[in-house]
């Protein structure tokens, strides 16, 4: 009979950086979503305030690391979200940019 101890032992070094990096996307994706969420909150804020001049202070208001562009016709708002998943994939941000038409 052979060794089911060994055996078991080489698939789960086998499965573990697999189940490592599947954890880190994860991550990354609900990161992502959540900043996201978080600047369409902002955009709200910026709809109930439309008699307001400056949206920009807004949006820094309620988060720091976030750009704020003010075109004639539309508000760009625009965040860079750094990756743990990245340094694998060559990707080590997510850009995020959401417009409001005026």
């Amino acid at each position: 009979m052979l060794n089911n101890k060994a055996q078991t032992l080489v698939i789960f070094i086998i499965l573990l950086p697999i189940f490592i990096l599947f954890i880190a996307y994860i991550y990354d994706f609900l990161n992502v979503n959540y900043e996201k969420q978080k600047l369409n909150g902002i955009t709200d804020l910026i709809n109930i305030n439309e008699d307001e001049i400056d949206y920009c202070n807004i949006v820094y208001k309620n988060d720091k690391d976030a750009e704020c562009q003010i075109k004639s016709d539309k508000i760009i708002i625009t965040k860079r979200i750094k990756s743990i998943f990245g340094s694998i994939t060559n990707k080590k941000f997510f850009d995020i940019k959401i417009e409001i038409k005026k």
